[in-house]
């Protein structure tokens, strides 16, 4: 329509600047210079929402606690799970500072063997937060907080359970991945 318009408009001027009395100057099309707001916006997409009139009134502080409550027993419920998720993931990466000296009795292990025993749950969770984060936009936060404490609970008994020092680096890293979900959800 606009383009139509631009063109009707074109030879029009052309029709007006071919006289005999313009010798020679050259003046641009009145449809160049005026452009009616009609024309511009009517192409504009309809499913645009319009826009609100009147902004709602803001609630202060006070107000905000006052119509939400304080203290409802969701609220409580919600933090004490949210502190055992982190206790959880805590003691995934400092837990293995207390059987080290037995690890080092019963597994013979050097100064640079603890220590990559001592970091393989950090390790792990800084492998596996990005995902798990990615998983509990996509699956919901209560299932992925749920497969991944189910899944630290598995990873705990099997490094308890691992013969040799690799099996239990192996399981230890894939407890940290598992942590990192309680972490990051």
């Amino acid at each position: 329509m606009l383009l139509r318009s631009l063109r009707l408009g074109l030879q029009e001027d052309a029709a007006r600047n071919s006289s005999e009395d313009m010798k020679g100057d050259v003046t641009l099309p009145s449809s160049f210079l005026t452009l009616s707001p009609s024309l511009l916006f009517s192409f504009a997409p309809p499913y645009l929402p319009p826009k609100p009139k009147v902004l709602p009134p803001a609630a202060t502080f006070d107000e905000a606690i006052a119509l939400t409550g304080q203290g409802t027993s969701c609220q409580w419920r919600v933090v004490i799970a949210s502190g055992l998720c982190v206790l959880s993931a805590i003691c995934e990466t400092v837990g293995v500072a207390y059987f080290l000296p037995y690890a080092r009795c019963d597994l013979a292990l050097t100064v640079a063997e603890k220590t990559l025993l001592g970091g393989a749950a950090s390790a792990g969770m800084t492998l596996g937060s990005f995902s798990w984060g990615v998983l509990a936009d996509s699956w919901g936060r209560k299932p992925v907080l749920l497969t991944s404490l189910f899944l630290v609970a598995i990873m705990g008994t099997l490094s308890s359970l691992a013969p040799h020092l690799y099996v239990l680096l192996i399981f230890r890293l894939l407890s940290g991945v598992c942590a990192a979900g309680a972490a990051a959800v």
